[in-house]
């Protein structure tokens, strides 16, 4: 939560800064503006990528110590809720470890503004399967290890 307040200061700063440039007369201060926005916002962004995928690695190394998963299975996909903020597609997977436990991960994938638009305006379009913007449900083994042999590299 702080995290994303400090990456939309940085974006605030940015704003200031072009249209301190458009509308004002001090370039230097625009200039200052939208080069703090930017640092701010991209430490923001780093702060919050490192944590997310330490926390991933983490997840899935406390998984491999109990002999790896067995088998990997796609529960539900749900479509992006934006277009340009927000626009992380999140797959529900539920992993099978090798002493039988199974676990369920929620794990989101940022999906590229071009696609996410699409996703957004053809996925309203009635289809026999329903609409794109909705949540699937799944239920689709994606690997599952074969004679108790370890997955290949």
């Amino acid at each position: 939560m702080i995290l994303r307040a400090f990456s939309l200061f940085g974006v605030l700063l940015l704003v200031a800064g072009i249209a301190m440039l458009l509308f004002a007369d001090s370039t230097l201060a625009a200039t200052i503006l939208i080069v703090i926005g930017l640092l701010v916002g991209a430490i923001g962004g780093g702060i919050s990528v490192a944590r997310s995928t330490y926390r991933s690695a983490r997840e899935w190394a406390n998984l491999a110590r109990g002999g790896g998963p067995s088998s990997v299975k796609v529960v539900s996909v749900e479509p992006p809720k934006g277009v340009i903020f927000n626009r992380d597609a999140v797959f529900t997977l539920e992993v099978t470890g090798a002493d039988g436990a199974s676990k369920r991960l929620e794990r989101e994938m940022p999906v590229p503004i071009p696609q996410a638009f699409m996703w957004r305006l053809v996925g309203r379009v009635p289809t026999p399967i329903g609409r794109l913007t909705e949540a699937r449900e799944l239920n689709v083994e994606v690997w599952r290890r074969k004679n108790g042999s370890p997955p290949a590299a």
